[in-house]
């Protein structure tokens, strides 16, 4: 659900702005990316890894900022990257959302 509902707010971000074209992506194949994640999530689809569409010139900056940049074919199962969302330690979170509502509720905005 998290997933799709990521892909569907991408798609209407794109679709709202006015892309520059230096931004080094194919925002054509970049919108059918997404939109095809979009149909692969609406059916159950197993997750695929997914290749922006960068540009030669924009991917070759990458590179040169980053040597070990790499492309990687197959789905990462890191326990950690995987589940990172669900195990990460939220409790600053938490506090600062309770406390904002603590003190919205003080101040009688609530």
């Amino acid at each position: 659900i998290g997933a799709k509902r990521s892909f569907i707010k991408a798609l209407s971000v794109i679709n709202s702005v006015n892309i520059k074209p230096d931004l080094g992506l194919d925002i054509t194949t970049y919108k059918s990316l997404v939109q095809n994640m979009i149909d692969n999530v609406s059916q159950e689809q197993p997750f695929a890894p997914v290749h922006l569409p960068l540009n030669t010139a924009f991917e070759q900056q990458i590179i040169q900022q980053f040597p070990n940049y790499i492309v990687t074919p197959y789905v990462i199962d890191d326990d950690y990257i995987v589940h990172h969302h669900i195990k990460r330690d939220r409790s600053e979170v938490i506090a600062a959302r309770k406390q904002a509502l603590q003190q919205r509720k003080f101040h009688g905005y609530n």
